[in-house]
């Protein structure tokens, strides 16, 4: 058909579609095959010579090669901007035994061959103005041209394909003849026409080969033949069947030459329905389906057959106006014919429903797909945890404020969050940074969640901001509003981060997985959570079941094993016990972060401690029998309860294990995290460096002055010492327990148990209540063995092993 007949055929289509009764599409689709494996929201596909399928996954960034069969065969494409790299891209084709890939990030064409390795990238601008941001959807060879649809600034443009030079670029944001509302998949006929999905204008455009407008096909609509409600994939058959998919309906609808011949069926005559058709790719009578939401590609084979009879539905109602067609472009079940059998799983309103959103956030109007298509979800009525009983439990603590209205439809069985819960297009307020990245201010919010407001809103239990007055949580949840920058001054560095690490803001592994910080640079529910998107049940923006979200700012507190944290002076970390422990219940196999801290249910008062450590009780789970010191002399909270240990806190901050330890700021190569006020030893004895912690107290003007020790040296040179290490350790040279070595305070004494003959009962810690200990002898101050019968001392000192052992620290002894 010669351009001016086909303007005139234009130009009565619409009266010819009024009064005309259009044939059934003599066309069905037999299934051949379904590739799932790996894939994740494919967008296009593009088939070689040999029939091998080359499947675009821009959410991978990565194109996987499957047989003509669905055998896998080989991936490549990775993220990034440099070669071989790609940034959710989302058109395929291959001409010239050459793979062209729309690079929608990048903004460009990238090539490759046929194997996968990289050729080129074409650089793509618009013509006017120059140099204009572009976004490249979808791309069409054409001899030595490549069109490419940009959906930044609603065109198409032709573009040199040895050089990239922009030749020529025609459309732009409108609703009348040639211009667009988001332009897409294209195909070209054998004389060269280029057909053009709009896809929110709701038709194809066809334009002659020199962009010149030609005509329009499908009109706006919903259930009627012929109309389209959100188009999304093009394929051109050889006989001239133009085959057009709709991402939400999930149809396919078949035209020729402009008339509307049906719904493409299957072999059994049964309509084909799709979760969401992105892209449609005709080749050798084989139609290739990227249903995008199902993770799939499907194959089928057409086959023709007779057109039936004429369709019942002869009467063609016009397209709505302007106005009232764009409110039924999200508001479908306004639309006169809508049906409710469309679906079977329609529990709410069409507008707010997942496959509404998806329709348009999958890349052909904006690119969502690595969060609301992606991974884990914000539970709600379209992504429910497996976990319905913990659910329940968070549920009964927050409440959703009524500006966030929930599903309450009557199929549903009680009142649930859906999309529109916290999203509307209708938005009730306005800021100018509304959205928590630069790229997509507006987010459609119902409130502005610059700081997390929203989750703050209906998880108001979680939450714990360092500037409210009344901290009512503390100790609970995970502080917000810290900020994540180095402080103005040194007199104002309350709510600063203090680890140096954090003062350039959040690590990048953070930042590149999705969390962000607010325009302040406060930490928000967002530096950890995702709502859409995460890998993780928890929402956290990287993996958090080994603790590996925490590491990530924490990174102080980190060891790979127990001599890294030795040398760090913090706790071991990363370490498998031997027998595992329970801690509420849960067995501890391996001790990371989150066996001792957990960052929303922590005990109030506490570190966000998964136990409260007062008395020890935490410590003591692994640490057994530890504890016992509790109500003795070493109980600071008894003896010296002013006392501040190293780091200015005192025992009723630290509790009972915290005055003589710190968990996570010791020095480096400090012995048993150390945290006692440090000194140097004025008495004329030299003592071994682990000796060292307890003489910072028993000394002259510490802490138990009282009973200060003078004398507690013992010969070592030309002696071999050797004993039980498990009665009476001794230190080798690095001051690590040996059963040879030198006698240091450990050897004799063990600072976490008062009386060697009395057991834990006996030292039962009465509830809410401290009981200063009895004052004991000379033979029962923290003695590992009550009499010398399990010494070693004997085996040089004989009969006069009691009277040495008995008055060791004394000048008698000496």
């Amino acid at each position: 058909m010669i351009p001016d007949r086909q303007k005139i055929y234009t130009a009565g289509l619409w009266l010819l579609l009024l009064i005309s009764q259009p044939l059934l599409a003599g066309l069905t689709a037999e299934r051949l095959l379904s590739i799932k494996a790996g894939l994740d929201q494919p967008t296009d596909t593009a088939i070689s010579d040999n029939g091998d399928i080359y499947i675009l996954n821009g959410v991978l960034n990565q194109v996987l090669v499957f047989s003509e069969d669905g055998k896998r065969k080989f991936s490549f494409g990775r993220y990034g901007k440099g070669d071989s790299e790609l940034n959710q891209p989302m058109g395929i084709s291959i001409k010239n035994q050459q793979v062209f890939i729309a690079d929608t990030g990048n903004a460009r064409i990238s090539v490759f061959n046929l194997q996968g390795g990289f050729v080129r990238h074409i650089l793509l601008k618009s013509e006017k103005p120059s140099g204009n941001p572009v976004a490249p959807v979808s791309l069409l060879i054409m001899e030595d041209k490549i069109i490419w649809s940009d959906r930044k600034n609603h065109q198409l443009c032709a573009s040199k394909m040895d050089s990239g030079k922009t030749l020529a670029c025609w459309g732009g944001k409108g609703e009348a003849d040639g211009q667009f509302d988001y332009p897409y998949q294209l195909v070209a006929d054998g004389q060269g026409y280029i057909f053009a999905i709009d896809v929110l204008n709701a038709r194809v455009q066809a334009f002659t080969p020199k962009g010149k407008h030609f005509m329009n096909t499908g009109r706006f609509g919903v259930n009627t033949m012929g109309s389209l409600f959100r188009p999304n994939g093009l394929a051109l058959s050889e006989d001239g069947l133009l085959l057009v998919s709709d991402a939400y309906l999930g149809t396919i609808s078949i035209f020729k030459n402009g008339r509307a011949l049906g719904l493409l069926k299957g072999s059994n005559a049964e309509k084909l329905i799709f979760k969401s058709p992105a892209s449609l790719t005709f080749h050798k009578n084989k139609l290739y389906v990227a249903d995008t939401l199902n993770n799939s590609i499907e194959v089928y084979k057409l086959n023709k057959t007779e057109q039936g009879k004429k369709s019942s539905k002869s009467i063609i109602k016009p397209q709505p106006g302007s106005s009232r067609k764009n409110c039924i472009s999200c508001h479908i079940s306004w639309a006169d014919s809508y049906l409710t059998e469309n679906h079977e799983d329609e529990e709410v309103i069409p507008v707010a429903h997942q496959r509404m959103c998806y329709s348009c956030h999958h890349g052909v109007v904006i690119d969502s797909r690595k969060s609301i298509g992606h991974k884990q979800q914000h539970p709600d009525v379209h992504h429910r945890r497996d976990d319905e009983n913990a659910k329940d439990k968070d549920e009964s603590k927050d409440k959703v404020p009524d500006e966030f209205p929930l599903n309450d439809k009557q199929a549903a069985k009680k009142k649930e969050l859906y999309c529109g819960s916290c999203h509307t297009p209708h938005k009730f307020k306005t800021d100018i940074h509304d959205g928590l990245n630069d790229r997509h201010n507006n987010s459609w919010m119902r409130e502005s969640n610059n700081s997390g407001e929203i989750c703050q809103q209906c998880h108001e239990s979680k939450l714990d901001h360092v500037r409210h007055k009344k901290r009512s949580s503390v100790g609970v949840n995970h502080p917000v509003g810290i900020y994540l920058k180095q402080a103005d001054s040194t007199k104002n560095n309350k709510y600063y981060a203090r680890d140096k690490n954090l003062h350039k803001g959040l690590p990048v592994e953070m930042i590149n997985a999705g969390a962000s910080l607010n325009d302040k640079q406060m930490m928000i529910c967002q530096s950890c959570h995702k709502v859409h998107g995460s890998d993780e049940q928890q929402l956290t923006a990287v993996k958090s079941s080994g603790a590996e979200i925490c590491v990530q700012c924490h990174q102080r507190h980190d060891a790979e094993d127990l001599k890294a944290a030795r040398k760090k002076g913090v706790h071991p970390v990363n370490i498998k016990l031997e027998d595992p422990v329970k801690i509420n219940n849960e067995e501890i196999k391996v001790v990371n972060c989150l066996t001792c801290h957990s960052p929303h249910d922590g005990k109030p008062g506490t570190a966000l401690l998964t136990v409260d450590n007062k008395n020890g009780e935490l410590c003591n789970i692994c640490h057994e029998d530890y504890n016992k010191l509790v109500n003795s002399d070493h109980d600071l909270r008894l003896t010296a309860d002013k006392n501040k240990n190293r780091y200015d806190k005192t025992s009723e901050h630290t509790g009972a294990c915290g005055t003589c330890h710190s968990m996570h700021e010791a020095e480096d190569n400090k012995f048993s995290l150390d945290a006692t006020v440090k000194s140097l030893y004025k008495g004329k004895e030299k003592p071994l460096q682990r000796d060292q912690a307890c003489l910072n107290c028993h000394r002259e003007e510490g802490v138990a002055e009282k009973s200060q020790v003078k004398y507690f040296s013992h010969p070592a040179k030309d002696l071999i010492l050797r004993s039980d290490k498990d009665k009476m350790p001794l230190l080798d040279k690095n001051n690590e327990i040996s059963e040879f070595g030198e006698i240091a305070c450990i050897t004799c004494h063990n600072p976490h148990r008062w009386s060697a003959d009395k057991d834990i009962e006996e030292h039962a810690i009465k509830a809410g209540e401290l009981e200063k200990n009895d004052s004991g002898n000379i033979l029962s101050s923290f003695l590992r063995n009550k009499e010398i019968q399990d010494s070693f001392c004997k085996d040089c000192h004989g009969i006069e092993t009691k009277i040495k052992y008995k008055y060791y620290h004394l000048d008698l002894s000496r």
